[in-house]
């Protein structure tokens, strides 16, 4: 993948249609943009995502939070691919100056937020959907947060496994925790 091998700085129109054997033309008329060829590369990652979470809603657990834990087993293992963290990194950085990017981010963070709400929803049937909502956020903003953590210290695998041991633990903490609150309109 020409991102990956050169970074944003090396990733150009031109890098990418020799690397698939394409002429410039032909990819630009595609892809107009850098910008909407990355979108593009941003999307097909995501729909891996979207096939995972797919797969792991289907398959059976013995209980809610042992889906939960394979969500949570999957999204850490992933952070560990150089070519995911640093895909999502750049969207970032290209959100804030660039409009679409902004746009197709934020509906990329209510799409997670809400697939990650559905399996919530199984492990604290009795919690509100606004609950729900205010977990999967908290719960996704710290993966992302050590993803950060990850991209810039590069643990090594033991070092990392620790970390995802002691996110995890968190991660439960927080769930449990806000799900356990009444909501705040809810007290007498």
């Amino acid at each position: 993948m020409v991102f990956l091998d050169s970074g944003n700085a090396g990733f150009s129109m031109r890098s990418v249609a020799k690397k698939v054997d394409m002429s410039l033309s032909h990819l630009q008329y595609f892809f107009p943009t850098k910008d909407q060829l990355f979108l593009e590369m941003v999307r097909y990652t995501v729909n891996d995502y979207l096939k995972n979470y797919k797969i792991i809603m289907m398959e059976s657990y013995n209980s809610p939070e042992q889906q939960m834990c394979a969500v949570l087993d999957y999204l850490f293992s992933d952070l560990m691919r150089l070519d995911v963290t640093a895909i999502f990194v750049e969207l970032w950085g290209m959100a804030l100056r660039d409009v679409e990017a902004r746009l197709f981010q934020r509906k990329l963070y209510r799409v997670n937020r809400r697939k990650f709400s559905t399996i919530l929803t199984r492990v604290y049937p009795d919690s509100s959907r606004e609950t729900i909502k205010r977990v999967a956020t908290q719960v996704l903003l710290h993966i992302d947060g050590i993803m950060v953590l990850y991209m810039v210290d590069w643990p090594d695998a033991q070092n990392y496994e620790r970390i995802v041991q002691d996110a995890k633990s968190i991660i439960w903490r927080i769930m449990e925790n806000i799900a356990q609150k009444k909501e705040a309109s809810q007290l007498p």
